[in-house]
């Protein structure tokens, strides 16, 4: 099984003085936080998890994070023009507080941790053998993570935003290729 222990769930600040934008945090997700740093632009990290478990259910955990931040505090009107990143810039929610981003990570891992005891996904699950470690319903905890998020978007009567639908693809493709491997 694909386990990128180097995969981390991190939450970075804008450094825009004299922007109301200012400050703002991103919630997300790399396996090289000080590359992911110079490719954003303008960013500080302020906090990070290494959360080891296969890259598709981290990235999983940081789109759950991120709905949650986008219904408790929103994002930044016109993001993907006012922000200056390079990269990223759906990423960032209207919050300053690093404590209340934490927030919106640790309950995304605990929902996490339900939906895979809800489904059977264990991290290292031996085959009939016991000889190697398999992969055990990682691909339908990882799709139960999508559609929860869908049914938080669903809740709050929004269309799921591009970008979670951007990042649904890019998470289906790595399980794809954890499968592969």
């Amino acid at each position: 099984m694909i386990k990128n222990f180097n995969t981390a769930v991190y939450i970075m600040r804008l450094n825009n003085e004299g922007s109301k934008y200012d400050g703002l945090l991103k919630i997300g997700v790399s396996n090289n936080i000080s590359r992911r740093t110079k490719e954003i632009g303008n960013v500080s990290c302020e906090w990070n998890d290494n959360y080891r478990a296969p890259r598709a259910l981290v990235m999983a955990t940081e789109m759950l994070a991120q709905a949650y931040a986008y219904r408790k505090v929103g994002r930044p009107t016109n993001y993907r023009q006012v922000l200056p990143v390079r990269s990223g810039s759906s990423e960032f929610f209207n919050t300053d507080n690093v404590r209340q981003a934490r927030g919106f990570v640790s309950a995304a891992k605990r929902m996490v941790n339900e939906l895979a005891d809800t489904y059977g996904y264990s991290p290292e699950v031996f085959d009939a053998d016991e000889t190697e470690i398999v992969k055990s319903n990682l691909q339908d905890t990882v799709r139960a993570i999508i559609n929860y998020v869908k049914g938080i978007f669903r809740a709050m009567n929004k269309r799921l935003p591009e970008s979670f639908r951007m990042e649904a693809i890019r998470i289906n493709q790595v399980l794809a290729q954890e499968k592969g491997a």
